[in-house]
């Protein structure tokens, strides 16, 4: 019994293999069927990046990777993958082939939360997790960090604020740029008043813009957004304001 079992599974399974041999065979999509086209789509595009998908598409050309016209048997889809997962506007690149002849390449890139340009000359962004990126040609409306920045203290400490400020609808459009002074003090710069706002040592962010936002409710819309030119968060539970 057990012997017939196994001779009738040897013999589904080579009718299997002969079929899918067969199919494979004349199927055009899998054999002979040319790429028609390259489809690049990025993930999260409500989120401000570096990428377009033009940029994409000149990524592949420039490493001389366009598969337009080749059998999509011979793109190397996984070659193509490790070769944008390599740059480091990329976090993650997924390819694949369809039906209709187009190689779809989805992208899911990093998004900068601030641009760092340092007293020493260097020019970058950092994402939210720390990771420096290159600018290049690319820009987009972020906050600018200037001052006495090394690195360690833009992965550290700025990139925590600037994914602070992202993640929030009002300072994201209200903060324009932080100044780190000689101490590692932070200065604030905003985009609506005439003032600066000293947040003293880079701790206790978000409760320092609490308080903040409540004196912008409460203070600022009454006496005016431009009386005062300094604003002061540095010590707890108080705000001193130096008028103009």
């Amino acid at each position: 019994m057990k012997r017939i079992i196994l001779i009738t599974a040897n013999c589904l399974l080579c009718v299997y293999l002969a079929m899918a041999a067969y199919i494979s065979a004349k199927s055009p999509a899998l054999n002979s069927q040319k790429c028609e086209g390259v489809v690049i789509t990025l993930q999260d595009e409500v989120m401000e990046g570096l990428l377009t998908a033009e940029g994409v598409k000149k990524m592949i050309t420039d490493h001389h990777f366009n598969p337009v016209g080749q059998p999509l048997q011979q793109v190397d889809l996984r070659q193509l993958e490790e070769y944008l997962e390599s740059k480091d506007l990329i976090a993650r690149a997924e390819c694949y082939a369809t039906q209709d002849g187009n190689i779809h390449v989805d992208i899911h890139q990093r998004h900068p939360v601030m641009r760092i340009i340092a007293d020493s000359g260097a020019n970058y962004y950092v994402d939210a997790q720390g990771l420096i990126l290159s600018p290049r040609e690319y820009a987009c409306n972020l906050p600018v960090a200037t001052g006495h920045i090394t690195p360690y203290y833009a992965q550290h400490t700025l990139a925590p604020i600037g994914s602070m400020i992202q993640n929030d609808n009002f300072w994201r459009n209200q903060v324009e740029q932080f100044t780190v002074l000689e101490d590692s003090t932070l200065e604030m710069i905003p985009r609506v008043g005439k003032h600066v706002i000293y947040l003293g040592q880079p701790t206790d962010i978000p409760l320092k813009l609490t308080r903040l936002r409540k004196f912008y409710d409460h203070g600022l819309s009454v006496v005016g957004w431009n009386k005062y030119k300094r604003i002061s968060l540095e010590i707890n539970n108080q705000i001193i304001c130096k008028k103009r």
